[in-house]
């Protein structure tokens, strides 16, 4: 720049300064509330405060716009770990939200629910393992276990999870009799992570802090244990932090000491935290699902409002009549042809009734009625909003088509399903079925160690909804397959039985049947296993393959 246009820039800024000094003013107050709904978002500051204080200041809608638009693609940089934890409680926020006011983000949600987690929750011990399954069935049935584990309130579980990023499960057990009761921790109310100091990857405490919903709203701060502490060496079988160095725990954890621990608040009563996280971060908090969709969920809902507007406007006038006359005859016709509801005299009663379907309109020369144009440019909006719905579903990590855009959702049917998806929500099955292993895990050693219990196995079985159904005939296939495999010795009898009644579980699935763990439990078909040495295996599960072939032939057709 040269020096006469810089004497020139530098005398517009002064003069401009001078000039618009009240509006710079309301300018940089308006970047300061901005800046404020950024850092602290919607659950500090509500909307209505926003909206007052614009008016207040006189801030122009334009700049308003300006401002929100530019600010939108601003990101907070740095790696201060009170920072991030702002933005993901705000994205929590935002979450929650959507979740439930925005269709296309709800529904996201709620596929992965119903694929991924499943209807149907089926958790059983061995059958043979008697003290195992009234253990199991004792906590899973217990009246105070129900506001999470029953069928009505299961699927909010994953819910809460897709939609929060994460949840915490308390486990109190009763040190009388080793039972156990859930209740869960919201994402807000976990404030700190306090982990092992020499390893960063072995949390120890979760700092909670809440208000209690009693008259005076006391505000309580309490330490919970991670239901790993004692494996990783942290705490001893009382739950006393270990004071000496031990083998893999190298340090000692502090807590404040005046720290409240939730274990040591009822000796009657053991409590400690099992964390569940989405996505997980390197500071143990689980982010949304859609973290990375949020805008573009915004941007699309704007988008699809906008076109609902173009639509309704283009459709409120149909034809167009033009006369050959002045303003008072063609207020003559409008009263003519509008509606006399309204009219003083009236009594709210229509006199001038819309033509029935099918009449015939009658004009003279002085008048000619013609079509509006009435097209909406709905062809350049579908290829438009393909683009924002797929930033969208690509967040959620499903096809375009699974929320019910364009033509290809003839292609989501009961067995097919594209890869990505069918990866992304076995993984997200696999994970639950991890989650109720550990519960189970956590049910029998508290049993074992307080109810004076004896439960050797704790394994259980944990089946699922199957992703994707497999047709009838496909399994029938699979079990010649095996018997087949079998005849060639490939296969023993034990291996062979076991193939097939894992293949008799999932065709019991596929037409709806539950627990199916309980009906083909491995022992209950000793028949199958343990054949007396005179009997024909190959013919036995010939025989077993024909009894189900004819279960199944024998059901009605859906169609």
């Amino acid at each position: 720049m040269d020096k006469r246009s810089n004497l020139i820039e530098r005398g517009r800024n002064w003069l401009g300064s001078r000039l618009m000094k009240k509006e710079l003013a309301r300018t940089k107050q308006a970047e300061e509330m901005f800046l404020e709904m950024y850092k602290w978002g919607p659950g500090v500051i509500d909307p209505e405060t926003v909206i007052n204080t614009f008016k207040e200041i006189g801030f122009d809608t334009q700049l308003f716009d300006l401002m929100r638009d530019q600010l939108a693609n601003w990101d907070i940089v740095g790696g201060d770990v009170t920072q991030s934890e702002q933005v993901r409680l705000r994205l929590v926020e935002k979450s929650r939200e959507l979740s439930r006011f925005d269709s296309v983000v709800g529904h996201i949600e709620k596929l992965w629910t119903d694929f991924g987690f499943g209807i149907n929750v089926d958790v059983s011990p061995r059958k043979d393992n008697e003290e195992a399954v009234v253990t199991w069935n004792a906590f899973w049935e217990a009246p105070a276990n129900q506001v999470l584990l029953s069928q009505r309130r299961l699927q909010t579980l994953s819910q809460k999870l897709l939609s929060d990023g994460e949840i915490y499960i308390i486990f109190f057990v009763n040190k009388v009799d080793g039972s156990v009761i859930v209740r869960l921790i919201p994402t807000e109310e976990i404030v700190k992570v306090v982990t092992q100091p020499d390893d960063k990857l072995v949390v120890a405490y979760w700092k909670r802090q809440w208000i209690k919903n009693d008259e005076r709203g006391t505000e309580k701060t309490v330490y919970y244990r991670d239901w790993l502490a004692e494996a990783n060496g942290i705490v001893d079988e009382n739950g006393e932090i270990i004071a000496k160095p031990v083998a893999g725990n190298t340090s000692v954890v502090m807590l404040p000491k005046d720290a409240i621990i939730a274990d040591k608040q009822n000796k009657n009563t053991d409590v400690f935290v099992m964390q569940l996280a989405f996505d997980e971060d390197n500071n143990h908090r689980g982010w949304p699902l859609l973290t990375s969709g949020f805008s573009w969920a915004n941007v699309y809902s704007g988008f699809a409002k906008d076109r609902a507007a173009v639509s309704k406007s283009v459709a409120m006038f149909v034809d167009k009549v033009k006369a050959k006359t002045g303003q008072r005859g063609l207020n003559v016709m409008r009263g003519q042809m509008g509606t006399t509801v309204g009219n003083v005299g009236s009594f709210g009663t229509e006199t001038n009734p819309a033509a029935a379907r099918g009449s015939t309109w009658l004009e003279n020369e002085a008048a000619t009625r013609t079509r509006m144009p009435l097209n909406t440019g709905g062809g350049d909006a579908q290829k438009d909003g393909a683009i924002l719905i797929n930033m969208v579903s690509l967040a959620g990590r499903v096809f375009a088509h699974w929320v019910g855009y364009g033509d290809s959702y003839r292609l989501a049917t009961a067995t097919s399903m594209e890869l990505p998806m069918l990866k992304a929500f076995s993984r997200y099955q696999a994970f639950w079925a991890s989650v109720w292993v550990d519960i189970a895990t956590i049910v029998f050693t508290q049993h074992n160690k307080f109810g004076n219990g004896n439960i050797d196995d704790i394994t259980v079985d944990v089946n699922l909804d199957t992703i994707i159904d497999t047709e009838i005939e496909n399994i029938f296939m699979a079990m010649d397959k095996t018997i087949e495999m079998f005849q060639n010795g490939f296969l023993d009898d034990k291996q062979a039985s076991e193939v097939l009644i894992q293949l008799l579980k999932n065709s019991l699935q596929v037409v709806g049947i539950k627990n199916t763990a309980d009906l083909m439990s491995f022992n209950s078909r000793p028949d199958i296993q343990d054949k007396d040495k005179d009997k024909d295996e190959e013919a036995d599960m010939r025989e077993f393959e024909k009894l189900m072939k004819g279960i199944f032939e024998s059901m009605p057709s859906e169609n």
